[in-house]
């Protein structure tokens, strides 16, 4: 019972600390190994921003859900319990691989805008100048 609950907390906190090194502004894309990763957020600093400030709301949820998973095994594990432990630990695994995905796709829906505002100050541009000549 106490590994249960030793275990689960310590997953809430990692992902609790991941939560406020993510939302942090001081946080870039220039360090290797933490953040949502795409093409998209490596190659714009403000898509980075946005995108894993939304991701450090997703992991502060799972981070508290791993809390109350940790508490509830404290108060019922006992058999049956353990596996309804084990199968919420899983289902929160699987909650997060959607909303990684869910974020990639954030990243591209953003990248696309941006791409296509540069398209447009760029017709205006050209515009400009067709104008002035």
């Amino acid at each position: 019972m106490i590994v249960y609950f030793t275990l689960v907390m310590l997953l809430g906190l990692v992902f609790y600390y991941l939560a406020l090194t993510m939302g942090n502004e001081s946080f870039k894309p220039s360090n290797s190994k933490q953040g949502i990763r795409t093409p998209e957020t490596l190659g714009d600093p403000e898509i980075w921003r946005k995108v894993n400030k939304r991701a450090a709301k997703y992991y502060k949820q799972i981070a508290y859900a791993y809390f109350i998973i940790a508490i509830l095994t404290i108060a019922l594990v006992r058999g049956v319990m353990a596996v309804f432990v084990f199968v919420a630990i899983i289902a929160l695994m699987g909650v997060l691989l959607w909303r990684n995905g869910q974020l990639q796709d954030y990243a591209k829906q953003l990248h696309e805008e941006k791409e296509q505002e540069k398209q447009k100050d760029s017709a205006k541009l050209l515009g400009k100048d067709q104008d002035g000549q």
